[in-house]
Formats: C-alpha cells, sequence, structure tokens
C-alpha cells in the first residue's frame, strides 16, 4: 500500500504508509465535533497527553476567551486577569469589557461573543422557571431539552412520562405552561399545532384570523398543498378570501419557533451559530490580499505531560530506576502523545495550505462574487497544493469557510459546478416582480447565453429551498436562506 505524504516545504512524496499518516488521514476527515471528541479520547486514554484547562473568570467561573468572560462581559463586569507565559490567564491585570480595546497582538474573535449568546433552552429556562416548580420542574426541563432545532418537541409525551416518571396528564398540563412562552408556538408537536398556538395568542375577532384558525385546524393537508379551490369549497369561503387568509397566515406565522425573532437587542438572528473550519479575512491595510485563520488551532493547547518528560530524562540520566515495564510505558506513551499532537498540527496545516490554494484561484470570487466562481475539481486543487486527491477529498470533508463577508459556505460548495448557476437562478428570483414560473427562468438564463432545462431549473431552486411560484406567489414573502446574497440586495436581509 502506498499513500501521498505531505512534508514541509509542500513536497509531495510517496511512500508506505506509517501510523502517523493512519491517524493524520483520520484527523483530516473529521468535523470539527468529531475532532473534538476525538482529542477528549485521545487526553483521556493518554496521560502523557494533556491539554491544559483554560482559565476561569474569578466571578462566575466561566472560560476565558482571550482573557474575557464572554458571560461578565455582557453585563459590563470587568476583572483583573493577565496572560502568563504560556498564553493562559491569571487573576493580575486589567481587562477590558465588551467594547473596550484588546492588546494589539491578541485580536479579539467578535465570533466568541455570538457563541455566548443565550440559546434558546436558556431563554425558555428563564421563563418557565415562573409557571413551574417542584416535580413538574423537571418535567419543563425534559420538554426544553427535548425540542429540535427548529423549537418543535420532538419526543413523544408518554416517553416524556416514562423518563420523568409522572403520569402523561402531568406532562400534558406542564407542556401548555411551555407552550405558552414566548417565542410563540414553541414545544409545538407538529407545524400544525405550532401555527394554532400563535393564532391563539392573537388578540382580535377579524375575518382573516378566524378564517385563517379554520383552515389551519380543519383543512391542513389542503393547505400544505396550497389547493385554494379544494380549501375554498371544504370552508365555505370564496377563493378571494382564502388566499387573504393565507396570505395572514405567511405574514404573520412562523412554522419553525428557534427561527424567530426572540432574542433581544445585539442578539437576533438565527440561534444556531456555524462555527467554520477555516475564516478568511482581509488583512489590515497598508497590506493587501487575505489571511486564513484555523479557529481550532487555538482552541486545542495539546502538550506532552511534563511529569512524563521530566521522568524520562532523569532514567536517560541515571537519577531515576525504573522496572522494565514502567520504562516501556513510559516510551509507548510519550511517543504516542508526540505522535498525536503532529497529527492534529498537521491537519490545521493541511487545511491552512488548501484554503490559501483556494484563496489564490478564487480571488477574483472573494472581490466581486459569485459570477466570477472559477470551475475547480478536488483533483486540480491537489495539483496546486501539491498532495495526492485523496487528501483534498479529505480535508474538505464536513468543513466549512468564512468568507471576509461574513457569509459561511460549506468547503464542498467550491467544487460544486453548479453552484454559480444556482446563484444566479437565485438572483433573477430576487429580482422579479412577478413569480416567474421555471420555464421562464430558463429562458431569462438562456438570454444570459446560459442553456439549461426547465427540469434543470426546478432541480437547483429545489436544492437551495426556494419554492416553486405558485407558493411564492401565496406567501408573498422570502422564506429560504440565501445561497448567495448580491451586492444589490445586502441591504434586504
Amino acid at each position: 500500500m502506498y499513500t501521498a505524504l505531505t512534508v514541509s516545504g509542500g513536497t509531495r512524496l510517496e511512500g508506505a504508509v506509517t501510523p502517523q499518516a493512519i491517524i493524520a488521514n483520520s484527523l483530516l476527515q473529521l468535523s470539527s465535533e468529531d475532532l473534538e471528541e476525538a482529542i477528549n479520547k485521545a487526553v483521556s486514554e493518554n496521560p502523557a497527553l494533556e491539554m491544559p484547562a483554560p482559565a476561569v473568570c474569578p466571578y462566575c467561573h466561566s472560560t476565558l476567551t482571550h482573557g474575557v468572560c464572554l458571560n461578565c462581559s455582557t453585563t459590563g463586569r470587568n476583572a483583573s486577569i493577565r496572560r502568563d507565559d504560556e498564553g493562559w490567564w491569571n487573576e493580575d491585570s486589567r481587562w477590558p469589557a465588551r467594547g473596550g480595546s484588546f492588546d494589539d497582538d491578541e485580536e479579539f474573535d467578535p465570533m466568541t461573543i455570538l457563541a455566548a449568546e443565550t440559546t434558546l433552552s436558556e431563554y425558555l429556562r428563564t421563563q418557565v422557571s415562573a409557571l413551574v416548580s417542584g416535580p413538574e420542574r423537571e418535567v419543563a426541563e425534559f420538554i426544553i431539552d427535548s425540542l429540535d432545532e427548529k423549537g418543535l418537541l420532538a419526543t413523544p409525551v408518554s416517553e416524556i412520562a416514562t423518563a420523568c416518571d409522572c403520569s402523561e396528564s402531568v406532562v400534558e398540563r406542564v407542556l401548555r405552561k411551555v407552550q405558552s412562552l414566548d417565542p410563540p408556538g414553541v414545544a409545538a408537536r407538529s407545524v400544525q399545532e405550532c401555527l394554532l398556538i400563535q393564532l391563539g395568542q392573537m388578540s382580535g375577532d377579524t375575518a382573516d384570523l378566524d378564517l385563517a384558525t379554520r383552515i389551519v385546524r380543519d383543512h391542513w393537508d389542503a393547505l400544505t398543498k396550497l389547493s385554494l379551490d379544494s380549501i375554498a369549497r371544504q370552508a365555505h369561503a370564496s377563493e378571494k378570501d382564502i388566499r387573504q387568509a393565507i396570505g395572514f397566515i405567511g405574514r404573520n406565522l412562523n412554522p419553525f419557533p428557534a427561527n424567530a425573532d426572540w432574542r433581544g437587542p445585539g442578539q437576533r438572528g438565527n440561534p444556531t451559530l456555524v462555527q467554520p473550519d477555516i475564516i478568511v479575512r482581509r488583512k489590515r491595510p497598508p497590506e493587501t490580499g487575505y489571511e486564513i485563520e484555523i479557529p481550532e488551532s487555538r482552541k486545542y493547547r495539546l502538550r506532552v505531560n511534563s511529569l512524563y518528560q521530566q521522568l524520562v530524562h532523569d532514567v536517560r540520566s541515571g537519577d531515576a530506576v525504573v522496572s522494565f515495564r514502567e520504562r516501556e510505558h513510559l516510551r509507548e506513551h510519550l511517543a504516542q502523545a508526540r505522535l498525536f499532537i503532529n497529527c492534529v498540527k498537521q491537519r490545521w496545516q493541511t487545511l491552512e495550505r488548501i484554503a490559501l490554494a483556494l484563496v489564490d484561484v478564487q480571488e477574483e470570487f472573494l472581490e466581486k462574487g459569485y459570477r466570477f466562481l472559477k470551475p475547480l475539481t478536488r483533483s486540480q486543487l491537489a495539483d496546486i497544493v501539491g498532495v495526492h486527491e485523496s487528501t483534498v477529498g479529505r480535508a474538505v470533508a464536513n468543513k466549512s469557510l468564512m468568507l471576509p463577508s461574513g457569509r459561511i459556505l460549506s468547503l464542498s460548495d467550491f467544487f460544486d459546478g453548479s453552484l454559480a448557476i444556482k446563484c444566479v437562478i437565485e438572483e433573477i428570483i430576487l429580482e422579479e416582480t412577478q413569480p416567474l414560473s421555471d420555464q421562464r427562468i430558463a429562458e431569462v438564463l438562456q438570454a444570459r447565453g446560459c442553456d439549461i432545462a426547465r427540469r434543470t431549473v426546478a432541480k437547483y431552486r429545489d436544492a437551495i429551498g426556494i419554492p416553486p411560484a405558485r407558493v411564492r406567489a401565496v406567501l408573498k414573502n422570502r422564506t429560504w436562506k440565501p445561497l448567495w446574497v448580491p451586492p444589490e440586495h445586502a441591504g434586504s436581509f
């Protein structure tokens, strides 16, 4: 067996598979979450490998990030801490509260503030504490922990009752209390129930509200198919009234409570923050170009246990006498620790080199937008970087990159030949005054020199989550996450 190994200087060597190559390749293809699990497992299994615990805030004991307590900084609190020789922080010198200045050599990453914002679970727990107590509190917290990423309840009531050792009637009672919290519709067991909860919390006795409630409650199947004539017949109402009521639903209701604007000032947006594996930034003037950062390289500070190193030194110098088994233990665990550290570092180096090559190839894309995205294959990038194609495949798997604009793209998007076409389709739809059919979009693309069929337009439109024209005509609002927002539309999102 042979594999391509990358060595310093970018040389590509072909040689026999080594333990370092095997471990490095396995670590390279892991996602950030899986890497964290692998590192924690390695540290727990090897006493010669350690990852020093970061310093904590002297006030709330939360982990410090760049010397800043993200918990206390949001309340304007301050603390006295400084970095030691290894980059960790001790209680000694002042650090700036949120909005303050930072050392020039330690640029504060605003993403860490975003990551520390209140989660939906914390927000719900704050509210529910005033409504429940005693045994009900345990049930309420179990319900909150069972919510999916959309804010809906993913666990059946019967399972919650079994887990909490209570009756289903108790769970139902507590569930109604949780469902009364903000954001409206949270903890609903289905989208239909979510919308009914929101409608029930609305005040006023308008015709639209009454008809909208009837449509959601009694004609859900027809509503999901947007079959207006069927709803009109069943509800004994005119198609005009039905269209108006559905428009009311689209304007005022949110089928996914977790995506609602439920947080306070400075915390708007999607509660789930995607942490990119690679960050691309513009260099500070007067320098030009871009620089690459691998956030996880700051997060994991792996090192060999100093006690083990001292023991080996003492054994070699004759200052310590150990048995053969103890000597083998020291040798084996130290070798494994150093090997693992080198493999993790190799992951970061490989990601950085691939990112630098991508930036070099796609610089025009970064400057001018998706129209200038150059076609690129993994094989071509491998030749540029000087590694095997399989190395590039492992490196881009389950990885994301943050552009200088703040947009996060999957690394695999850079090898998607259809990405530019998808972005053009989205731009056409963003600019439409009346919903365009897939056939009409295909004709517009043909006029721009891109000859693709209507079925291909429909396929790409579905792939980026844009509903068909008849749905866009009824809802009259954008319900998909933009794939790429052109500069002229940037202020609209």
